[in-house]
């Protein structure tokens, strides 16, 4: 997808893309956006691939990014899955461990910027 978005562009961009777009404008730093971006799994990863199309992050950054952002989330998808199959409640554990720290670091983030926000 991040190939195809740097030879084609989006014909009709929606409002949530383009609040999506300008949040990760507004970064000092873009690339923890974008990082962000693939570590929760509610945002779809065609558009934070997107996203780092329309930023214009190299090709090395953005695999840096896609590596770094997807991995810790994989990790933990395979090892709960493997720990529902086979009844490892140590395995349960970690991986139930692993969503409470991601989804409280989203948390925290989302905190983090929305006071950002509203000191400016």
């Amino acid at each position: 997808m991040w190939l195809f978005f740097t030879r084609y562009d989006l014909p009709k961009r929606s409002q949530k893309l383009e609040e999506f777009i300008a949040e990760i404008e507004q970064h000092r730093q873009k690339i923890y956006g974008i990082l962000a971006g693939y570590m929760m799994p509610m945002f779809p990863s065609f558009i934070v691939n997107y996203v780092s199309v329309h930023l214009k992050l190299s090709v090395s950054t953005a695999i840096s990014c896609i590596v770094i952002g997807m991995v810790p989330t994989s990790f933990i998808y395979a090892f709960g899955g493997n720990a529902i199959f086979e009844g490892s409640k140590t395995l349960a554990i970690g991986a139930l461990a692993g969503f409470v720290i991601l989804f409280s670091v989203v948390f925290i983030y989302r905190k983090w910027r929305k006071q950002r926000k509203n000191n400016v």
